[in-house]
């Protein structure tokens, strides 16, 4: 259960770049969650959750922002999962766009609530964002290192009994004005068993 909730929220879509201040930005994407299994003869590939996915996000500092994302995930069940998320990024260093430095760093403390039928779940995902090629005018590759640690706050004997995952996702961003706008692909892994990836649309009106 706690693997399927993070899976998908695994995935991102963000690039280490911060918001200026007063900014906004609207992401929308869909995510798919996969899991590889060994039988006698070959390694099978099956694919569980469809995931679609909305976030807001305002530049409030120089070196902040924060974000509220809200994710619908379609279970092999026919079961819809929901859940709320709010982000606070950092920029790391003194300069807040690093713009003389060709790798970037940004931390993020989201925090999510999870919830379908009778289950509902906390988590809080603390990540690092490493924004590399930052000068390239057309992509952008970002490695986002992160740790779960999800807990169940619907069954009594495992509250205040967290579950942490590591988890880790990469992303190419493409575009010819980051300003602007930007597409995503991603790919995240929780394990080498589970392995989610999916695309998000990134808009700076």
């Amino acid at each position: 259960m706690f693997s399927s909730c993070v899976s998908l929220v695994n995935l991102n879509y963000e690039t280490a770049q911060i918001l200026e201040k007063g900014k906004v930005s609207g992401t929308a994407s869909i995510s798919q969650d996969g899991e590889r299994s060994q039988t006698l003869k070959d390694t099978v590939w099956s694919t569980r959750e469809l995931s679609y996915g909305f976030r807001f996000g305002v530049g409030i500092g120089e070196k902040t922002n924060i974000s509220v994302r809200y994710e619908n995930t379609f279970l092999k069940e026919g079961v819809r999962q929901n859940f709320i998320e709010a982000q606070f990024k950092w920029a790391l260093g003194r300069d807040p766009k690093n713009s003389m430095h060709p790798v970037r760093l940004t931390l993020g403390l989201p925090a999510q609530y999870y919830f379908y039928g009778d289950y509902h779940a906390v988590s809080f995902n603390p990540r690092l964002y490493v924004g590399l090629f930052n000068f390239n005018p057309y992509f952008r590759l970002t490695l986002i290192p992160k740790l779960h640690l999800i807990m169940d706050i619907s069954t009594p004997e495992l509250k205040f009994n967290p579950i942490d995952y590591p988890g880790f996702s990469l992303n190419l961003a493409f575009s010819n004005n980051f300003d602007k706008w930007a597409i995503i692909p991603e790919i995240g892994f929780l394990s080498e068993t589970n392995i989610s990836f999916g695309c998000g649309f990134v808009l700076k009106p």
